[in-house]
Parts: structure tokens; sequence; C-alpha cells
């Protein structure tokens, strides 16, 4: 990643992408704890990167057949 788009990329808490998705703080949580959502830690602190979220997302979108 260059670093003009890293500068550009929104670090969301997880309150945040709860809210987002509809879920629980909690559960958000445990899907950072099993390695199931991206995310990276800055001191103890949880941070999930917009783009990297919005990825996640279209990934696991699914089509009618």
């Amino acid at each position: 990643m260059r670093w003009q788009e890293l500068r550009q990329t929104q670090l969301l808490t997880p309150e945040e992408v709860a809210s987002i998705l509809k879920l629980g703080k909690s559960t958000i949580y445990q899907m950072v704890k099993r390695g199931e959502i991206p995310h990276i830690l800055i001191n103890h602190s949880v941070r999930i990167p917009a783009n990297a979220l919005q990825k996640w997302i279209e990934e696991r979108i699914s089509l009618p057949s």
C-alpha cells in the first residue's frame, strides 16, 4: 500500500464496526479474537481499517443463483 493510500485509510473502533454491521460490540471483539475480521492492534486497542472492512463485506456477499 502506498503512503498516500495509507494516510487516507480510516481506522474504525469495534463499537463503530458493531454499529455498521448491526452486531453487538462483544461479537466484534470475539470475531477479532478468532481472526475472523481484519484488524490491527495499537497499544492493545483494536482498530479495523475501513477499506479492509469494506473488502471483507464484499467478499461475503452472496448473489442469488
